[in-house]
């Protein structure tokens, strides 16, 4: 959703010359992936093991069902980074995105790294989450900084 919502508001953001009115889809963008995403995630909090136990078998749900519900927090987080993204890209400065990516993959290894040899496959989830929140809040950050440079 967040994919297909970006690829569609790109043009718009590019072509634009009203600053304020990019800053405003991007807010009410992100409002409204951050309402699905939300959606989303608690279905999967309140019936991800049913739905396992159901699709697949009660043994994968309980083993799995946990690991399930730490993903799809971690997708709540990401859902607006695409839209961040494709606003910082539409303003032409490469270089924050470039910069935010560049932190972004050697802090995932550490993290990842040190999380899974502390929790195993509950600490691979756990840094999917943190690495989530981080990239998905610099995104957002940086897109309401540039913004605001620009109106």
């Amino acid at each position: 959703i967040s994919e297909s919502l970006s690829r569609v508001l790109f043009p718009y953001l590019t072509s634009a010359d009203d600053d304020l009115g990019k800053l405003v889809i991007l807010k009410r963008s992100t409002g409204i992936l951050m309402f699905i995403g939300m959606s989303g995630t608690i279905c999967v909090f309140l019936f991800g093991d049913f739905f396992l136990e159901k699709w697949i078998d009660p043994e994968f749900s309980k083993k799995s069902s946990e690991s399930f519900k730490y993903m799809s927090l971690a997708i709540f987080f990401i859902l607006s980074s695409n839209i961040s993204y494709n606003f910082l890209q539409s303003y032409g400065v490469t270089k924050i995105t470039g910069l935010i990516h560049l932190i972004h993959v050697p802090l995932n290894l550490i993290l990842t790294y040190f999380f899974t040899t502390l929790w195993g496959i509950r600490g691979g989830c756990i840094s999917f989450i943190v690495i989530s929140i981080l990239e998905s809040t610099s995104l957002f950050y940086f897109s309401i900084k540039v913004s605001k440079s620009k109106i």
